[in-house]
């Protein structure tokens, strides 16, 4: 049970995560077009109009708009609100788990490229570079501040997954993308092989799932391929938020 000062700075970390949700929102849209993420302002996609002010509140404008453009009437993709809630829900997350501290807030950090990344890899089947790299040098700062994470351990977290993924697309020729080995390697610097190795169980279990509910519901069939960066970027947020407790509670269970 959260006292109420947890309350207030968990909702506070919700709406922050939001309002960076509706930034991440312009980056998904914007960066595979090339389009610049930080010069010039948002505007309708189908009449052009330039959006004002109440109209990129936070899920509230989507609401409020009743997902329906105010110039020209056009339907707004439902995506924008869940976009803006997932990003809360992660900053939140972020805080219940590390508190107030620099650490909560580069996971939140890693955890919004991590939503660029899944959103844009749906829509693309690519993983843009300038995310990756962006996540680099958040990666190498926790992997400094995590006093149980030796050089050895953070190599092994880099290597253990991404290297089976090459060699998996050496047996089967595009097993994975190029972008989700290179993002595997850069979050691996931070969670240790332990919880690499989690992140990719828990990809390729939902991912698996997903694909097993596509086919049989005849949405795609059994040679179609589908994006797996956005499982990778599932299973890599859950190991970075509680993969310890999990490894812990796994080894225990062991023991019996």
């Amino acid at each position: 049970m959260l006292t109420a000062e947890e309350a207030v700075f968990c909702s506070v970390s919700f709406i922050y995560g939001m309002c960076t949700g509706s930034f991440l929102n312009v980056v998904i849209y914007r960066l595979p077009k090339g389009i610049s993420v930080i010069s010039g302002r948002s505007s309708c996609r189908d009449c052009g109009s330039q959006l004002k002010a109440y109209e990129l509140v936070p899920v509230m404008s989507f609401a409020l708009l009743r997902g329906k453009c105010a110039h020209c009437g056009s339907s707004i993709s439902l995506r924008y609100p869940v976009v803006e809630l997932i990003s809360g829900l992660a900053a939140a997350a972020s805080y219940l788990a590390y508190g107030i501290s620099v650490r909560a807030l580069l996971l939140f950090m890693i955890a919004a490229i991590l939503i660029a990344v899944a959103f844009i890899d749906m829509d693309t089947m690519t993983i843009p570079d300038i995310l990756i790299v962006s996540a680099v040098p958040i990666a190498l700062i926790l992997a400094l501040m995590d006093s149980a994470l030796t050089l050895a351990s953070a190599a092994a977290g880099s290597l253990s997954v991404s290297v089976f993924m090459i060699v998996m697309n050496r047996i089967v020729q595009d097993s994975f993308g190029g972008g989700d080995i290179k993002l595997m390697a850069v979050c691996g610097l931070f969670l240790g092989w332990q919880n690499a190795l989690l992140s990719f169980f828990i990809a390729v279990f939902t991912g698996g799932a997903f694909a097993v509910w596509l086919i049989a519901s005849r949405r795609s069939g059994r040679g179609s391929h589908m994006a797996f960066g956005p499982f990778l970027c599932l299973g890599i947020f859950v190991s970075m938020i509680m993969g310890t407790r999990i490894v812990e509670s796994y080894i225990n269970m062991l023991k019996f």
